[in-house]
């Protein structure tokens, strides 16, 4: 049975959400819809990438993911994308790129590196609903109807050839230090960096460091989990994508050190 999940920016105080579940579950009542995150701070494509490209594996093969970040200010254009088995709706914004570069599979020894939107097995442009409010509910349901239906993926939109594509924010990286901005932060106030394992391990070959963060003491040692510390105290590790991770044991990072997307720290490594 196929999965739809859906990162928006929605917000789950307002009846948009409902409507456009309700519009889909019309459409395919045996459909389970799965929410994977909404309500995304300034309409910022990171985090709802970042959420999106951790959790699709998880699903089965066949699900159909629809994404609406950014895309409710001016009339969107929508990609309908097929990669490894599963299907994506997303706005022509640069969302799938950035969605690439933050699968954990593509952390390379340089940080998150760029992924151009030709590694997906098929990529078409779909037709968008003119004048229309709410636009992207009927992209959406037009999509889950044409699946529900058994039609030929091939002929659900035009090859899309000239696709908008998002640059990852990439670790300056030198002999003895790596420079990393926050990509992203949890609902535990946890900040996750762009910095993955390989390339810590690469720049650092096994020497002591000290991670500066805003006007905080650095961090100067790794913790394999977060009860590694007492309570209250900030530690960092490397999470279960592989990202370098500022956090605070039963505390949140991100309220107690200011720490915001697009923030940066610096890990120096000793000559």
């Amino acid at each position: 049975m196929p999965v739809i999940t859906l990162t928006t920016d929605l917000s789950t105080q307002d009846h948009y959400l409902a409507l456009l579940k309700g519009r889909l579950l019309a459409i395919a009542p045996d459909w389970p819809v799965i929410d994977v995150r909404h309500a995304h701070s300034n309409f910022r494509l990171t985090p709802g990438a970042y959420a999106l490209a951790q959790t699709w594996r998880a699903f089965p093969e066949g699900s159909l993911h629809l994404c609406a970040l950014s895309c409710f200010y001016k009339k969107p254009s929508f990609l309908f994308a097929v990669h490894e088995g599963h299907y994506f709706v997303a706005p022509d914004n640069g969302l799938l790129s950035l969605f690439l570069a933050f699968s954990p599979d593509r952390y390379g020894h340089t940080g998150l590196e760029r992924y151009q939107l030709s590694d997906l097995e098929q990529l078409y442009r779909l037709e968008t609903p003119a004048d229309m409010t709410f636009s992207v509910m009927e992209v959406f349901a037009g999509v889950v109807q044409y699946l529900k239906a058994g039609k030929p993926v091939e002929e659900i939109g035009i090859p899309a050839r000239d696709a908008v594509e998002y640059v990852p924010l990439a670790p300056v990286i030198g002999k003895d230090y790596v420079r990393g901005t926050v990509i992203y932060t949890d609902h535990f106030g946890n900040a996750i960096l762009n910095v993955s394992k390989k390339l810590f391990q690469r720049v650092g070959k096994g020497r002591r460091f000290a991670l500066f963060f805003k006007n905080n003491s650095p961090l100067t040692q790794l913790s394999r989990h977060y009860g590694e510390v007492p309570v209250g105290e900030p530690l960092c590790l490397f999470n279960t994508a592989g990202l370098l991770e500022i956090a605070v044991h039963m505390g949140n990072a991100s309220e107690l050190f200011s720490l915001r997307t697009d923030d940066t720290v610096q890990i120096e490594f000793q000559p």
